[in-house]
């Protein structure tokens, strides 16, 4: 959304999120978990073409389980307060642009995101930046940097929002995220989207 993944948004009109995995699965006994960047960058180090199969692959894993997600409390309200308000919502995510999408129509809110940034084809695939992911929504949502701001529950998404010269919106659910992403220098933080909602419903751009 425009000003605010996990969305960016556009200060005026539009906004690209930066979605958060509710569910992570345990790591082995005696393993540190992998994230699929580290798995790709192990695999390219090996093979080019192991690279590419995998990262398929987790296309097609995280895809079967956007089927099965539950969205965050609020989604359809927060952008429908997002457009209402005169503000054009994006989503930005480390996974696939295919698994986001699948999400996105599972939801019935495909058709109110701008544009969808994530992982595409190796390479980069799984490996792309999220800095670059946000370069990308806002250049999609034919916006300046500064006129967007990035809903995310990351503080790599708050440096990312950072870099690209846009503003950050932190999401948290526990106090100790809160802290975190206060630290990590989010320019506010919002326990809720519906605290969001109330927000960019108090705050129309004009027309």
């Amino acid at each position: 959304m425009r000003h605010d993944r996990r969305h960016a948004c556009r200060h005026r009109r539009s906004a690209p999120r930066h979605p958060q995995s509710r569910h992570h699965p345990p790591a082995a006994r005696g393993h540190r978990h992998r994230r699929p960047r580290d798995i790709l960058a192990c695999a390219a180090e090996i093979s080019p073409d192991l690279a590419t199969r995998i990262d398929a692959q987790l296309t097609t894993i995280e895809t079967a389980a956007a089927l099965n997600a539950t969205p965050a409390g609020y989604v359809h309200e927060a952008i429908a307060a997002c457009q209402d308000s005169g503000r054009i919502p994006a989503v930005i995510s480390c996974h696939s642009t295919q698994a986001v999408t699948a999400c996105l129509t599972a939801y019935d809110v495909a058709d109110r995101i701008k544009h969808v940034a994530g992982a595409t084809t190796f390479p980069p695939g799984h490996m792309s930046p999220k800095a670059d992911l946000l370069t990308d929504a806002i250049s999609a949502l034919n916006a300046a940097p500064g006129e967007c701001a990035l809903i995310t529950a990351s503080s790599a998404g708050i440096d990312a929002a950072r870099g690209a010269g846009s503003l950050s919106i932190g999401y948290a659910l526990t106090p100790a995220t809160r802290q975190h992403l206060s630290t990590a220098g989010a320019g506010t933080v919002i326990p809720s989207l519906a605290d969001l909602t109330l927000r960019l419903r108090a705050r129309p751009l004009p027309n």
